[in-house]
């Protein structure tokens, strides 16, 4: 999964794999949205 979110710094940029000229977006795992998705939904917003 691709997400589009604020702008990284130079640093936080520097630690991302194959980030590409201008690209803004991260991939995230889908095990990683799957379980953020059974946590919201077992615990709810906070």
């Amino acid at each position: 999964m691709v997400v589009q979110g604020a702008e990284l710094t130079g640093a936080d940029k520097s630690a991302l794999q194959a980030l590409r000229p201008g690209e803004t977006a991260v991939r995230i795992a889908p095990e990683i949205v799957l379980r953020a998705v059974e946590k919201y939904k077992r615990d709810g917003r906070k």
